[in-house]
């Protein structure tokens, strides 16, 4: 008896000792997470959780590539899409929040270039810290790389029709 008496006390010293630490080691998803964000990080993207602002971007990250074009710094507006069609909405989803003067250029090429994103995309901005993307983080390094190659070709594109 006093055998089965010691294993029983060697596996809960175990279990203590064990337990604990196995909380500090990250989960599958923290993990993904991490790997998504360092990807955006290293090609130069700024990530931050989304501020509490905005109820329909709860739970995004913004994901802003600081501006290449100095022209562009100047540009301050936001879309959020919406879970519901509207007619002053962007292509009928997207509503303008927080932004002053919009050019129409910037309109008409937002209008053609915005249906691109995955749907997991939740809102667009500009402002200070670049052209950005409010992403769930929901989708895969695929979906990121695409959302990466966007926001580069839509800065391009956004300074080619501001300057003409």
């Amino acid at each position: 008896m006093s055998d089965w008496n010691s294993w029983l006390l060697i596996i809960a010293v175990v279990a203590l000792a064990v337990g604990p630490v196995m909380m500090f080691k990250p989960s599958g998803g923290q993990r993904k997470l991490a790997k998504l964000r360092g990807i955006a990080n290293r090609a130069g993207l700024r990530v931050r959780l989304a501020s509490g602002n905005n109820k329909a971007l709860a739970g995004t990250a913004l994901y802003a590539m600081p501006w290449v074009h100095k022209p562009l710094r100047s540009l301050q507006w936001a879309l959020v899409r919406k879970d519901y069609v509207h007619e002053i909405h962007l292509n009928d989803v997207w509503s303008w929040e927080n932004s002053t003067q919009v050019p129409d250029a910037v309109k008409a090429l937002l209008a053609e270039e915005i249906p691109a994103l995955p749907v997991s995309v939740m809102g667009v901005s500009a402002g200070a810290e670049g052209l950005g993307v409010n992403w769930s983080e929901r989708g895969s390094e695929v979906e990121l790389q695409a959302i990466m190659a966007w926001l580069t070709e839509m800065q391009n594109k956004l300074n080619d029709k501001l300057a003409a």
